[in-house]
């Protein structure tokens, strides 16, 4: 018999709320961050929460739309790639812009794969 114990990375998401009032006596906001509802096992399941609460909350105030005093969230698919850009200009990820064999091509173009003999 074998029995084994093993430690895997595991990625849950909450969706959190953070709230600013006035200023202190230092001229700075101050805020404080609750978590919303439980885990969610996708980013998307936890976006979906949070712009419905975020939205009834909107609502709830009876704010314009666009109000700058409340913040969606970003979807994670628009965060991922705003997260990339910031990697690329940061210098982090560099983008190989020329394919390291002799079909060489221009950006976005892919050459033609070799044919067999």
């Amino acid at each position: 018999m074998l029995i084994e114990y093993s430690i895997r990375p595991i990625t849950r998401y909450i969706v959190t709320r953070y709230e600013t009032s006035g200023p202190d006596e230092n001229g700075r906001g101050v805020g404080g961050s609750t978590q919303i509802g439980g885990e969610y096992s996708t980013a998307e399941g936890a976006y979906e929460i949070g712009y419905a609460v975020c939205r009834v909350e909107h609502q709830q105030l009876g704010w314009a739309a666009g109000d700058d005093r409340i913040k969606y969230p970003i979807h994670p698919a628009v965060a991922a790639q705003a997260d990339m850009q910031r990697q690329i200009d940061s210098g982090a990820v560099s983008i190989l812009r020329t394919p390291l064999n002799s079909n060489a091509c221009e950006v976005g173009e892919y050459p033609e794969p070799p044919i067999p003999a």
